[in-house]
């Protein structure tokens, strides 16, 4: 057990030693966790996806905190609208959003997560404005006006 724990280790490490964000990242993390079950890690021995969320967040990796604070939400860790967990989820949304809305290849999607953050902030009443900020300074918006992408945590707040 203790050598799959290392591995397990070793192998989280290793996929934030190397710089690179989206879908090669998350299908990193997603083979490590496959790994670790087919070893027999529990889940107590592994980090949970709020941590590597976090982790993910403090090294500009939205694409993958965004991913494991949903999986972590979906494995019930947190519910909707707690304010310390919605105020970090604004955060992702807001400061990834902004970064990739300044990129023409990611603007849309950039846009698309300061809605979300925007709505987040409405729904959950945190009380916050910087995505309105950001989303001003984009100037005006393409039209028809990009609506938000699917997000499970914001639906189920919507919904609450």
């Amino acid at each position: 057990m203790e050598v799959a724990r290392l591995a397990y280790e070793a192998e989280i490490e290793a996929m934030f030693a190397r710089p690179g964000d989206g879908a090669p990242l998350i299908d990193r993390w997603t083979r490590a966790e496959q790994r670790a079950d087919r070893f027999g890690l529990p889940p107590s021995k592994r980090r949970p996806p709020l941590a590597i969320a976090q982790r993910a967040f403090h090294e500009r990796r939205w694409e993958l905190a965004r991913h494991a604070f949903l999986k972590a939400w979906a494995q019930g860790a947190f519910r909707t609208c707690e304010p310390q967990v919605s105020q970090f989820y604004y955060e992702l949304l807001w400061q990834g959003g902004a970064q990739k809305a300044r990129n023409p290849q990611t603007q849309l999607q950039g846009i698309r997560w300061l809605l979300l953050a925007r709505d987040l902030n409405q729904i959950c009443q945190l009380g916050r404005r910087e995505a309105d900020r950001e989303l001003g300074r984009l100037g005006p918006l393409p039209s028809p006006q990009p609506s938000s992408e699917p997000d499970p945590y914001v639906e189920a707040a919507r919904g609450r």
